[in-house]
């Protein structure tokens, strides 16, 4: 078993501004959005016992990594411990193996290694599933997530999409559209001229030929045969 990073996940209070802000900064978006006030969130767990919170997630592509942010919701959970704690910031990664078992070996492993779970839930109406593991001081306090899928489950729909990826100006699109206007005109230019130097040496080389046509042989004759 080969285990790889899949996700980084960062919690903040507004998941909006933070979109955003991201969007701003990177140029990095769209956006799922998942709202667990709505979608199906069950099972949820704190340290053991049963707990109901809700949180909203937005989640991007990264390169070859999903980048989550986390907006805690109503009820206690790990996200607003982290929040009261240490303010917003790197939360958590998530853990896969790369085979194609819907088992949860990472979990399993974890669990040897003497680390505990913080928080957990089922998400979907397929019973995928995700626990949080506190890495302690063998990880650095690097808290863990893994994810276990039931073989043929639906990948879980977003609420919505935000887009925020960056837009040009009015004033930008009017300059590029501008510069791309130039650039075919200079195209066309070159076209123009290229082509008339061709027609040139055309020109001059019908001359030569008819020069070469008409020119006596020795002894007064026309030339050729």
């Amino acid at each position: 078993m080969a285990v790889v990073v899949t996700q980084v996940a960062v919690v903040v209070r507004d998941l909006e501004a933070a979109m955003a802000a991201y969007g701003r900064v990177f140029g990095w978006g769209p956006w799922r959005v998942y709202d667990f006030t709505d979608l199906p969130h069950t099972d949820t767990t704190v340290r053991g016992e049963p707990v109901d919170y809700t949180m909203r997630t937005a989640v991007t592509r990264v390169g070859g990594l999903d980048l989550e942010l986390v907006e805690p919701g109503e009820g206690p959970s790990q996200y607003r411990e982290f929040l009261a704690e240490h303010g917003e910031g790197l939360h958590h990664v998530m853990c896969q193996d790369d085979s194609a078992t819907h088992d949860d070996p990472v979990a399993t492993r974890l669990t040897a290694h003497g680390m505990v779970p913080l928080m957990s839930g089922s998400v979907g109406d397929a019973g995928a599933s995700y626990t949080y593991f506190d890495g302690g001081p063998q990880l650095g306090g690097l808290t863990v997530e893994t994810m276990r899928n039931p073989p043929g489950a639906p990948h879980l729909e977003p609420s919505y999409l935000v887009d925020t990826t960056p837009r040009p100006s009015p004033a930008q699109a009017t300059e590029a559209l501008l510069l791309k206007e130039s650039r075919r005109a200079d195209g066309r230019r070159v076209g123009v001229a290229v082509g008339q130097a061709c027609e040139g040496v055309s020109e001059l080389g019908r001359a030569d030929d008819l020069d070469v046509g008409v020119e006596p042989a020795e002894g007064g004759g026309e030339a050729g045969p």
